[in-house]
């Protein structure tokens, strides 16, 4: 009986480890894929950023996305600015931003945003959107790309392939490594 019941408590706890594993990889999984859209999207030059949302957007909108600007796309709910880069978002580019006066919604979307920038946006009904929410957004609508830019290449694991290939195999095996 004893037996029986360690049995099942191992059982139990396997169980329990393994559902809180899978949903830790998921976690770091989804990470490095939101890691690796924020750099594509902040290497992509602004027509090629404009032009990837216009899809999407234009996918959601029955009259599309509309180019407006240099980093802006114009859709019937509202205006989208793009800002994407290394750099966190500040105060000046939100205060751009807020010189358009119309009464359409005005959403941005970036990366990062500075404390100053976030508390001008609430003050001016600037709606923000972040990396996370980002990635959230073209996720739900099945728009990740399929190549990344910045994404590591795998010559260093070809590299180490060539060393320990088996042309070499012979001279490790005689020299005792």
């Amino acid at each position: 009986l004893s037996a029986l019941c360690g049995i099942l408590a191992a059982g139990a706890a396997g169980a329990i480890l393994q559902s809180r594993r899978k949903n830790l990889y998921l976690k770091k999984s989804d990470e490095a894929q939101k890691k690796k859209l924020l750099t594509h999207l902040s290497l992509l030059s602004d027509e090629q950023k404009t032009r990837y949302f216009s899809r999407i957007l234009s996918a959601e909108t029955e009259g599309g996305a509309k180019r407006f600007g240099r980093s802006r796309l114009q859709t019937e709910d509202g205006f989208y600015f793009l800002a994407f880069r290394f750099a966190p978002v500040c105060a000046d580019e939100i205060a751009n931003i807020s010189r358009l006066k119309t009464s359409k919604r005005k959403i941005l979307l970036c990366d990062k945003i500075d404390e100053d920038a976030a508390a001008l946006c609430d003050k001016l009904g600037v709606e923000v959107k972040t990396g996370e929410k980002v990635y959230a957004f073209v996720k739900a609508r099945n728009a990740l790309p399929s190549a990344y830019l910045g994404e590591e290449t795998g010559k260093k694991n070809r590299r180490l392939r060539l060393c320990f290939g088996n042309t070499n195999s012979r001279r490790f095996f005689v020299g005792g490594a």
